[in-house]
């Protein structure tokens, strides 16, 4: 079953936040790519049936989500920005709530809310009260209550804000896991919580998808455009107006750039592969005045 976007278009008022999308999902992991402010989120609230387009449709199965909401729901799972949570509940009991909220049985809640703990690693303070957790095992929290009903859909806003990289990579092995048999879109501005995650990218910019594709192909695009190249003493921000800067480093040598560019720096510039740390920069770098 796909998830289909049709000319989805948000505005509010005379600004247009979701531009005339479209686009079809079907099962794998989609790295959703944008600013803070790029309509992300926006975007993520109406494929969830939490707010209305303007314009547009979204439709699973064939059909207008809006025609069978509880069907669709019950093939869904949402981590939303900000996660809220029961703070008395313990993390078991959490789940065992938001289970049977989603139709499972008592018990069918607990077994799947155990196995889930043990799958993000809460195991051990199963019994806990939520008030008593870390941030980022809250968001652990967050992402398990998301499995709960075994979505065909799993929709995740920025699921690894307050994790430490350790939690990072648990999270991101979690979800390639699940890929096979689940449309997972995975919004984010940490590019490394998709680069090498993700089977196709979708970069959001100005309301529309700028750029889709795997990472190599979106990659390709600016193969022959980032270069690295040091310079002793201090370099005026007016001499790296015609490039888009991605990252300085000071050293005994010198300082080292690394900057994308359509044209070769200067004479000390070499190539280098690019990454999509660069690729995001290229879009969204507010220290670009020029390409």
């Amino acid at each position: 079953m796909d998830l289909i976007l049709k000319k989805i278009t948000k505005a509010y008022g005379k600004q247009t936040v979701l531009d005339d999308i479209s686009h079809v999902f079907s099962n794998g992991i989609y790295g959703l790519l944008g600013a803070n402010g790029a309509g992300k989120s926006t975007l993520l609230n109406i494929i969830c049936g939490v707010i209305k387009p303007t314009s547009g449709n979204v439709y699973f199965d064939e059909k207008i989500i809006d025609s069978n909401l509880q069907f669709y729901y019950s093939n869904l799972g949402f981590l939303p920005q900000i996660f809220n949570y029961y703070p008395q509940f313990t993390g078991l009991e959490f789940l065992v709530y938001i289970g049977m909220l989603k139709g499972l049985s008592k018990k069918a809640a607990k077994d799947k809310g155990i196995s889930l703990l043990s799958l993000v690693g809460l195991n051990n303070v199963e019994h806990k009260r939520i008030n008593s957790y870390s941030g980022g095992m809250k968001q652990r929290l967050g992402i398990a209550q998301s499995l709960i009903n075994d979505p065909k859909i799993l929709i995740l806003d920025e699921p690894t804000v307050g994790l430490d990289p350790e939690e990072r990579v648990r999270f991101r092995n979690v979800i390639s896991s699940l890929s096979n048999n689940k449309i997972i879109i995975l919004s984010t501005h940490i590019v490394s919580d998709v680069e090498y995650i993700a089977d196709e990218i979708l970069i959001l910019k100005d309301g529309k998808f700028k750029e889709k594709g795997t990472a190599e192909n979106l990659l390709s695009t600016i193969k022959n455009s980032v270069w690295e190249f040091t310079q002793k003493g201090k370099t005026s921000i007016q001499s790296l107006s015609n490039f888009t800067l991605v990252n300085k480093k000071n050293t005994p040598e010198g300082i080292i750039f690394r900057v994308i560019s359509n044209k070769k720096p200067n004479e000390q510039a070499k190539k280098v592969d690019p990454t999509l740390e660069d690729l995001y920069l290229y879009y969204f770098s507010n220290e670009r005045l020029s390409r």
